[in-house]
């Protein structure tokens, strides 16, 4: 699943070097550039997976691989998350990058695990 267009190139030009390194920036936009939304997620997924030590890596990858039509990958992240009770997990209900996930029954399924009561 992909941004509608219109949206991405605001998006690649607030992409701000103060979280994100700024070589890591200019292959998101690249990526835009050269692939439209599509490309733009490709470069995430790509960017991150030679950053290791990127903040939050796990769920960022799991919001690219969603948004990038990679459904597999991205419940292997999300699953990760929540094996490693990861704090960030909580944000997994509410986050709307998930929400092509949401039909998939392994999406309720990790809910149930998230154990947030």
């Amino acid at each position: 699943m992909s941004e509608p267009r219109s949206l991405l190139p605001e998006a690649t030009s607030r992409i701000s070097s103060s979280w994100i390194p700024p070589d890591f920036a200019a292959e998101l936009r690249l990526g835009y550039e050269t692939g439209g939304g599509r490309g733009y997620w490709e470069a995430w997924r790509a960017g991150l997976r030679s950053r290791e030590e990127f903040r939050q890596r796990s769920f960022y990858m799991a919001i690219a691989s969603a948004k990038g039509g990679h459904v597999d990958e991205a419940f292997e992240w999300l699953n990760r998350l929540v094996d490693e009770r990861h704090p960030v997990m909580v944000q997994i209900p509410v986050t709307p990058s998930f929400l092509s996930l949401r039909s998939d029954p392994r999406f309720k399924e990790l809910l149930g695990r998230l154990d947030l009561a």
